[in-house]
């Protein structure tokens, strides 16, 4: 991508599903698949196990090179697994690796710009520095711009204030138990609420007490976070998913950080980028 000069990569994709119209002109349209779609279409096709004390991100790059593809952003400096893995035989390769970086406490496999593979992790969204200041009216930056009509969307339903972690036990080993909490500061608090609303997650596989209390405190997070996303339309910038913006309009008095979920990009000389935000929730 070259936005006045300067470049930066998307990313290596793998083409799919072309699409021809024929009129007076012929029109092509081609999805891109990125290349986690290599593992996505992948299974080992038997009941596949990784060791108790495996070295997670070990472990991840030998499978990454089961596919045929290198695993050159992968390191071995991980964490190793508190108990033993073993996989479903149509479980995809994708799912192992995933299932994999959730215990480690990573995020979830993807590529960079270049396609390498990359496994970073998990930092909370309030930490992450931010990315790019999106903010309405005469005095905004020029790399912060958006169109006036953006999509609010709350939703409330189900947002926990309390999630507890239970992870896999073994006969010589007991299940650990992880906590996290929302006591005050929102709207959805035990403070605010009067009442828990807990959420139950079991069998999780892990590799220590801090990593499942860490676990327990990113579901929390994730959980908590639906209640607000924006969606906007704005020029190209270097942005991907999980990067942390500012989003403010001054004119209907929305504002806040949030995490990018998702991008919609029309390639074209005139080409906008459409981003669906998560608003970020400290607890």
């Amino acid at each position: 991508m070259d936005v006045n000069g300067t470049e930066w990569p998307l990313g290596v994709f793998l083409p799919d599903v072309p699409e021809v119209t024929y009129g007076q002109q012929q029109q092509l349209d081609v999805s891109l698949l990125d290349k986690t779609t290599i593992l996505q279409g992948d299974a080992f096709g038997r009941s596949y196990g990784i060791e108790k004390g495996s070295n997670v991100t070990q472990a991840i790059r030998e499978i990454i090179e089961t596919t045929g593809e290198l695993a050159t952003g992968i390191d071995d400096e991980g964490e190793q697994l508190l108990t033993s893995v073993e996989s479903e035989p149509d479980d995809s390769k994708l799912q192992v690796v995933n299932q994999l970086l959730d215990a480690a406490g990573y995020f979830s496999l993807h590529t960079d710009g270049h396609g390498n593979f990359q496994a970073d992790p998990y930092i909370k969204p309030a930490r992450r520095p931010v990315s790019v200041e999106f903010v309405d009216g005469v005095n905004a930056s020029l790399t912060g711009l958006y169109l006036p009509e953006f999509a609010v969307t709350r939703d409330i339903g189900a947002v926990p204030n309390r999630v507890r972690a239970v992870s896999q036990s073994e006969e010589d080993l007991p299940a650990l138990v992880a906590e996290a909490r929302n006591e005050a500061g929102n709207e959805f608090s035990f403070e605010h609420l009067g009442h828990w609303r807990t959420q139950v997650e079991t069998d999780v596989q892990t590799t220590s007490q801090a990593a499942l209390q860490a676990y327990a405190e990113r579901r929390l997070i994730e959980l908590s976070s639906p209640q607000e996303t924006v969606k906007i339309e704005h020029p190209p910038y270097q942005l991907t998913v999980n990067d942390v913006v500012s989003f403010e309009s001054r004119e209907h008095g929305v504002s806040g950080l949030y995490t990018v979920q998702n991008q919609d990009w029309t390639l074209a000389f005139d080409g906008m980028v459409q981003s669906k935000l998560r608003k970020v929730v400290d607890l």
